[in-house]
């Protein structure tokens, strides 16, 4: 996965790569979006329906990508890679594994997490081995802006 960052990176010398990045999960996001509620409308809605359109947005905008970019990016990639025996595709793997359990909504929205988990893991990694700064916060701001995105979409324009 982290060749394929290469390869974005080098296709889309004009475009900055956290661009490309977010595009091909929003692009994603929607491909399986539109697939999985042809057959069951209601299978991604995970929120409450009491919660009001603040609490969503702050829960999954704001406070869910912070926390699981912690967690399940910055935590478990940061001490794998100081085990230099676990290959990159390893970490990647964990790394998505775990993002994908957490968001045990249902086994479509783990399917669809794990892939948006490896993106995450992947993107991070290339940040590091790069020896950019602010891997955190780039993974952070990039899953905020998903789900942001996704917040639009699904909550304001109900789609």
């Amino acid at each position: 996965m982290i060749k394929y960052i290469y390869y974005l990176k080098r296709k889309t010398n004009r475009v900055p790569l956290f661009f490309v990045v977010f595009s091909i999960d929003l692009v994603f996001h929607l491909i399986v979006s539109y697939i999985v509620t042809i057959y069951n409308p209601e299978i991604l809605n995970v929120f409450d329906e009491n919660m009001s359109l603040t609490e969503i947005f702050v829960l999954s905008v704001i406070i869910g990508p912070l926390i699981e970019t912690f967690l399940f990016q910055y935590l478990i990639i940061e001490i794998l890679s100081f085990f230099k025996k676990i290959k990159v595709n390893t970490i990647i793997i964990i790394s998505s594994l775990a993002f994908s359990l957490i968001h045990y909504y249902n086994l479509i929205y783990i399917i669809v997490t794990f892939l948006s988990g490896t993106i995450y893991a992947s993107y991070y990694l290339y940040l590091k081995i790069e020896k950019k700064r602010f891997q955190f916060l780039y993974i952070w701001v990039l899953h905020s802006l998903y789900n942001f995105s996704v917040f639009i979409l699904d909550d304001i324009l109900g789609w």
